[in-house]
Order: C-alpha cells, then structure tokens, then sequence
C-alpha cells in the first residue's frame, strides 16, 4: 500500500448478506457498538451503492440467513455494532493509507458449492460494478507548476465551496442517484419474475401430483 496507493477497496466473505463498514472494532473492547469514524456519511454511502444494487441483498422477501435480520438496516452495519474485530484490514486501511475499505458478507452459505458460482456471479455483478464506480468521486488530477508543468510534491488543495454548490458535480451525483434509482427498480422487477416462475413451478408439480 505504500507503493500503491489504493482509494477504495472491499473484502468479501461469506456466511450473511450484508455490507459493514469501518470502524469494525469498539474503543473500549465491548462486544458490539456503534462506533463511526469521521467519514460515517460516506462509509453509508458506499455500503449501501453496493447492498442497494445486489439481487439478494436487495429482495425484501428473502428470509434472513441467520437470527440477524440486516434488513432493518438496509442490509449495511457498521462493523463494530455487529461484532468487535480488533485490528481489521477496513480500519488498517482507514488509519494508516488513503484507501476505505468496506467487508462484503454476500451469501447466507460460507461455503457454496462451485455449480452455485454461476448464480453468485450473476448477483453480484452489478454491484461490483457499481461498487467501483464510485472511485471516481471526490477531487482527482496532479498539482503542476504553471511554468514548468512539473508535478509539485506534497500540495495542499483547498476548495472554497461545497461539492455540491457546484453544477457540474452536482449534475454528476444527481444522475448517479438516478442511476442507483433505476439499478433498484431493476432488481426488484427480476426477484419478482423469479419469485413467479417458482410459485409457478410449485404449481405445476403440485397438479401433476394430484393427477
């Protein structure tokens, strides 16, 4: 990470669907408690680009993997108000490099058999997608000298106004939302469609018994 300096990043696991977010372990060693970092609003904010877009994840039908219903929360936590991890990657690279780092939890079973890969894929998908695209917010570009057009080392960038005072920005988040809006809408007619030809299968096995 010192050579490379990664911005974003996401672990991902298994065993639960959810998304958590830093910090992943409590200041005073307790079991679990909400404990935010500065950046609390954006850590939501790339939590739930992913948990909103994933086909899973994003049914309100589905059942819980567990005794944990992360529905309530919108399918993200922090990590530290699910359990206390000491010393996880998300706060290493939170604390000490440039890069925020989210744990994906994408599938109720820890260890699914390679013929299910296919269709983890496919839920996954767009929301690795839509996950990586938000590398590109926030300001990015070299700091050069005016007359020699060389990089200048160790810049300090001020912004005088808000991110979102300015159209251009504003315009941008606006059609990522809209985006999302639409990434949602989607997902939610396809759990529809499956949830459909499953009763409609149950159906028909159901006649085909009592014939």
């Amino acid at each position: 990470m010192q050579h490379i300096p990664f911005v974003l990043s996401a672990n991902l696991h298994g065993g639960e669907l959810v998304v958590t977010y830093p910090y992943d372990m409590t200041i005073d060693w307790a079991p679990r408690e909400h404990t935010p970092t500065a950046d609390e609003s954006f850590f939501r904010w790339l939590a739930t680009a992913y948990a909103s877009t994933n086909r899973v994840m994003s049914n309100p039908d589905r059942r819980p993997c567990h005794n944990k219903d992360f529905r309530r929360n919108n399918n993200i936590i922090n990590g530290a108000d699910w359990h206390n991890v000491p010393g996880s990657m998300n706060d290493f690279s939170y604390l000490h490099t440039n890069c925020f780092a989210v744990t994906v939890e994408l599938s109720c079973d820890k260890f699914p058999h390679a013929s299910e890969l296919p269709v983890e894929w496919i839920n996954n998908k767009e929301s690795l997608l839509v996950f990586m695209e938000q590398v590109h917010r926030g300001i990015k570009g070299v700091v050069r000298d005016r007359e020699t057009e060389e990089g200048i080392a160790d810049a300090i960038i001020k912004v005088p106004m808000r991110l979102r005072d300015r159209p251009a920005v504003d315009l941008q988040l606006r059609l990522r939302e809209l985006r999302l809006k639409k990434l949602r809408a989607t997902t939610k007619t396809l759990n529809q469609k499956r949830t459909e030809n499953q009763r409609r299968t149950i159906n028909k096995r159901r006649t085909k018994a009592i014939n």
